[in-house]
């Protein structure tokens, strides 16, 4: 460690841009920087000098958590709600770290990070997911109903494609909200969402459930028996549908053709899926499963691949497209081995 003037060690606390404060044992205030007496809209630092940690930190239960840790040499760190001197309740989240002297506790060093804007955007975001799901789903109910009354009039073939034409899309809208709404959970979710599954039973019943709602295409397994474990969640077997219905629905052969795979690597379980379609321009795979911010999702129903994206990458695993014009489309579906 370099050996610096306490001078130096100052002017970092001073100048750092998150609110820093030195708090004693006692748990009152002995200093701060000017971050610090802004973020809490303390007048100046003299002010702030000398207040309980009580004044800011209300919740008691958070206030035991952090005293139980510090004064027994353990950093604290979690989320909690700071109150600042003109009533506003800033939420974030902050550290506490013991510092001692001859081994023993002589005052805490606590920073915080300010999230309050970030939580409202989240729950902002998500109160508009839920009530424009909500209002589709309403209003494509009503649609569809009619919909269904028009359809009893029908009475050419060019007349019953359109009508077809029309409830496909209306149940292509439908299921991407479903899509949306399971993508939502998952990635809001707190608690440990994964844990070493069999990835060759959901990929039976997913090879199962396609081929039973496409009948007229031809869905092969996987032809082992072993079983495969890897990190994941019953999330994968929409995974494994939604490619193989890719597969199916985007393929212009007489017969459409999804031959699945499943091997094993010292890391990892490897899942393909292959189809006999037209095949995919893989030019920019981030544009393909809406890795970009800008992205329109393309290639037929986007949001199904950046469904199966979004999950891989909370197992920690990968998913990646080969092809070209001639040989179909393979998608490639990592799994990490539990460690």
């Amino acid at each position: 460690m370099a050996d610096y003037s306490s001078k130096v060690y100052e002017d970092v606390f001073r100048s750092i841009q998150n609110p820093a404060l030195i708090i004693g044992c006692n748990f009152v205030i002995e200093d701060a920087n000017e971050a610090a007496v802004k973020f809490l809209r303390y007048d100046d630092l003299s002010t702030l000098l000398g207040t309980p940690v009580t004044d800011i930190l209300f919740d008691e239960e958070v206030l035991e958590e952090v005293a139980s840790a510090t004064l027994n040499n353990e950093t604290w760190h979690g989320e909690t709600e700071l109150l600042a001197q003109d009533g506003t309740v800033i939420y974030g989240v902050g550290s506490a770290v013991p510092i001692t002297e001859d081994n023993e506790v002589i005052c805490l060093a606590g920073v915080f990070t300010d999230l309050t804007k970030q939580r409202q955007y989240t729950r902002s975001l998500n109160l508009l997911s839920r009530v424009l799901r909500h209002n589709i789903r309403n209003d494509i109910n009503v649609v569809q109903g009619y919909v269904q009354l028009l359809s009893d009039r029908v009475t050419t073939e060019e007349e019953k494609a359109q009508f077809e034409m029309v409830q496909g899309r209306l149940d292509k809208i439908v299921d991407r909200a479903h899509t949306a709404r399971k993508l939502e959970y998952l990635l809001t979710r707190d608690d440990e969402v994964t844990s070493a599954v069999r990835i060759d039973s959901f990929l039976h019943d997913a090879v199962t459930a396609i081929q039973q709602q496409y009948p007229e295409a031809t869905v092969v397994g996987p032809t082992t028996e072993a079983p495969y474990r890897a990190t994941a969640n019953h999330a994968v077997g929409d995974a494994f549908e939604k490619i193989i219905e890719n597969g199916i629905v985007h393929n212009t052969s007489k017969t459409p053709v999804v031959e699945v795979t499943i091997e094993e690597t010292p890391a990892a379980v490897v899942v393909y899926i292959s189809d006999n379609g037209p095949g995919i321009s893989v030019t920019d795979p981030d544009e393909l499963f809406g890795r970009c911010e800008t992205s329109p999702l393309n290639h037929g129903d986007g949001m199904s691949l950046f469904f199966v994206d979004a999950l891989l990458k909370t197992y920690g695993g990968q998913v990646w497209v080969e092809g070209d014009s001639d040989s179909g489309t393979t998608f490639g579906l990592s799994f990490p081995k539990p460690a």
